[in-house]
């Protein structure tokens, strides 16, 4: 929606490093986390047999570099999380290119591993 136009970024929470930013700064706030189960997963954008393409498919290039610069950011709020001393599931993967199929890959992991049990459903 941002790239197309369609939407201005800044009207979440106003410009970068503004008031409204800061205070929703997963990494900057992760202590506030303590006590909340958390799952954070990324992938390194690489196509792998999770994301379900079909052999001679064009790859889906946009997703796989979107996935890449999510895995930085996703790694940088881990090292957050860990410093502030906030366990957390983490899966961080080789292969995924941001595909709805490595979406509901990672969603299954984070019920079976966090949600669930968070919820005492299992």
């Amino acid at each position: 929606m941002i790239a197309s136009g369609l939407n201005n970024p800044f009207n979440m929470w106003g410009p970068p490093g503004s008031r409204g930013w800061k205070a929703h700064d997963p990494a900057a706030n992760a202590a506030k986390l303590a006590g909340t189960a958390v799952y954070v997963s990324a992938s390194r954008g690489a196509v792998g047999a999770v994301d379900q393409i079909p052999e001679g498919a064009v790859p889906p290039v946009g997703g796989m570099v979107v996935e890449g610069l999510v895995y930085r950011c996703t790694a940088m709020f881990v090292d957050s999380l860990e410093a502030a001393g906030v366990p957390a599931t983490v899966s961080m993967r080789e292969t995924g290119a941001h595909t709805w199929a490595l979406f509901e890959d990672q969603l299954r992991e984070a019920w079976n591993t966090t949600i669930a049990p968070a919820l005492q459903t299992r």
